[in-house]
């Protein structure tokens, strides 16, 4: 039943306001189609009245948001994985990596990963919870990639990597606000934005997850590898609840930027080489990083990077969510008792990373997380207003196209992408 507070004594009239002036359902029916959790929150703090409304009925409205709003179309998918990978790092913890078959989950745990998507039958309360927990802990995600300090920072590596020119990270984030309802419009994003992102968050995470369940599972009874099909938004089509759900290119390029944004800026600056050379030195040789003590600078970056590699194909993004609120950075800072993770070895077993799966044959490949492979994919791209991206060029500056497409264009999630990319496609082409 829908509960309002009005606040004040002897009388039931809400203060004088267009919203307030309806009636309690008309307004709950307001709040609940609203686009995102977040856009609830932002209208509970216009007034005291509609604070009071949103407090009271808060459960209510959650549930009408989530099921109404194309935002979270992933959403169930995605906790259904994570508390799956939850229950495959215990097992992890207690028998190891090398565990038997008796030990692995069924492959119906990861068939059960993809039920049918969110309906009223299917979004029990824990769901619900669930599904809002995963919104507020992946806010800092697009909070940091809307801040302008923050961005500035993330589009001078964004340019490197389009000259193929990686550089040392400088460590930790600088903010200019940590109010993720004020850090909406610096990068001049339209208000498809926390949508679009959100959904490409969902689609990494699932690539991610579906990779380290799928691995573990055993029998392996579908044809090739159980998570490929479901988790390969590079491939342009997933499925979910046996349906095939094909990617629009725009999709297909919102998912190449929260992946750059996630493991090609984020991670190394949460796992430097400074904190990757203190993991090795306590290490029991399990990862290979072990060796790397006591090499030059050169073949240090070298492991570095294959590290970094390894962690794209086991750490989902609330992994760096969580190293981002502990600073994992800051460990090993004179001064500092900030530890985390406080075992290289132990943090990679919890995920999956040493075990080398239930089948005996040579189906897990990592091609998927090859970038160079991944970008070769958005090579077909033609988006949905007819503007072409497709470039193929020759010589060795055709793997670097999409990035110096996205280098002269801008964020994807600007509303002037797509004529400024045509304009960039049309200048590569005629200088072929």
């Amino acid at each position: 039943m829908a509960t309002v507070d009005s606040g004040r004594s002897g009388t039931s009239n809400p203060p004088h306001s267009s919203l307030s002036s309806l009636p309690v359902e008309v307004q709950l029916l307001v709040f609940g189609g609203l686009g995102d959790l977040d856009d609830a929150l932002a209208l509970s703090r216009t007034c005291s009245y509609c604070l009071r409304l949103f407090r009271g009925n808060k459960h209510a409205i959650a549930r009408a948001i989530v099921l109404s709003s194309d935002v979270y179309k992933y959403d169930l998918c995605v906790v259904n994985f994570i508390a799956a990978c939850s229950s495959l790092a215990e097992i992890y913890r207690r028998h190891g990596s090398d565990l038997t078959l008796e030990q692995r989950p069924s492959e119906v745990a990861f068939l059960q990963c993809s039920e049918p998507r969110l309906c009223t039958e299917t979004l029990t309360d824990e769901l619900l919870n669930r599904i809002c927990l995963h919104w507020e802990n992946t806010r800092i995600f697009r909070t940091l990639y809307l801040d302008a300090s923050v961005a500035a920072e993330y589009e001078v590596t964004r340019n490197r990597i389009a000259c193929d020119d990686p550089i040392m990270p400088v460590l930790g984030f600088t903010m200019l606000s940590n109010d993720w309802l004020q850090a909406g419009s610096n990068r001049g994003s339209d208000h498809t934005f926390k949508g679009r992102f959100h959904k490409a968050l969902c689609l990494n995470t699932i690539a991610t997850l579906a990779h380290t369940l799928g691995k573990a599972t055993f029998p392996v009874t579908v044809e090739g590898t159980l998570a490929v099909e479901l988790l390969t938004w590079t491939t342009r089509n997933i499925v979910i609840a046996d349906t095939q759900i094909p990617l629009t290119p725009e999709e297909m390029i919102d998912c190449m930027e929260v992946y750059d944004f996630l493991y090609l800026f984020m991670l190394p600056k949460l796992l430097p080489l400074k904190k990757i050379q203190t993991w090795a030195k306590e290490s029991s040789g399990l990862w290979s990083l072990g060796y790397s003590v006591g090499l030059g600078r050169e073949e240090n970056f070298q492991y570095w990077s294959f590290f970094l590699f390894n962690c794209r194909l086991f750490l989902q993004p609330l992994d760096l969510a969580a190293l981002f609120s502990s600073q994992s950075w800051r460990s090993g800072v004179p001064g500092m008792r900030i530890r985390y993770p406080p075992n290289m070895e132990f943090y990679m077993l919890e995920r999956g990373c040493y075990d080398s799966g239930a089948d005996i044959r040579d189906k897990w490949q990592t091609d998927e997380w090859d970038r160079r492979l991944i970008v070769d994919g958005l090579d077909w791209v033609i988006l949905s207003d007819g503007i072409d991206l497709s470039y193929y060029g020759d010589g060795p500056d055709q793997r670097r196209w999409w990035d110096r497409i996205r280098a002269k264009s801008g964020s994807p999630f600007r509303r002037s992408f797509s004529f400024k990319a045509w304009l960039v496609c049309e200048g590569m082409r005629n200088n072929m």
